[in-house]
């Protein structure tokens, strides 16, 4: 029954159709003809964007060295701590664009360990973020385009706590 139910309205659809046409009497016995007008659009061609960021870094590992304390002898005491500093803090995160766009990439932090921040810098960075040009030729569309990359620099700063092997995080996102 839901077969001849289904049948039935699907042949009620296709007689639902309309078909428009268009028709024009000739007379052959007199070699009239007509002239028929095509219409048509053209879809002006489209350019679909295309993103693609690498970032380069090596590893990036930072050290922290809480000084030493020498004993004193003559008072019997430990002396003062010198010479707390970070021996390596820096590292440097490339950005390269590929894309037919201009990206801005932000970069901030999470899961940092107590006493340690992470600063960003570098040239066109503002408010930890940078913003790279597109890598195609504007207008240019049969021209090879050119990657574009910056330097972003991380700095560690802080005195983090005796045992401390994680820093934190860095995360980067595209905005």
């Amino acid at each position: 029954m839901k077969k001849l139910f289904a049948i039935a309205l699907a042949i009620a659809m296709i007689c639902a159709l309309s078909v428009t046409a268009f028709a024009t009497t000739l007379n052959a016995k007199t070699g009239s003809f007509s002239d028929i007008t095509v219409s048509g659009t053209v879809n002006q061609l489209g350019y679909v964007d295309t993103y693609k960021v690498t970032l380069t870094y090596d590893d990036i590992a930072f050290a922290y060295s809480e000084g030493t304390r020498t004993w004193d002898p003559d008072d019997m005491v430990w002396g003062e701590v010198a010479g707390a500093q970070w021996t390596a803090n820096t590292a440097d995160i490339v950005v390269t664009n590929y894309s037919s766009v201009a990206v801005t990439a932000q970069f901030g932090t999470k899961e940092m360990a107590d006493d340690v921040a992470f600063a960003f810098s570098g040239t066109g960075v503002t408010e930890n973020k940078v913003t790279l040009a597109q890598a195609d030729v504007e207008g240019q569309y049969d021209e090879e385009g050119q990657e574009t990359t910056a330097t972003v620099t991380v700095t560690a700063s802080g005195t983090p706590a005796a045992g401390v092997t994680t820093f934190g995080k860095i995360t980067v996102a595209l905005i």
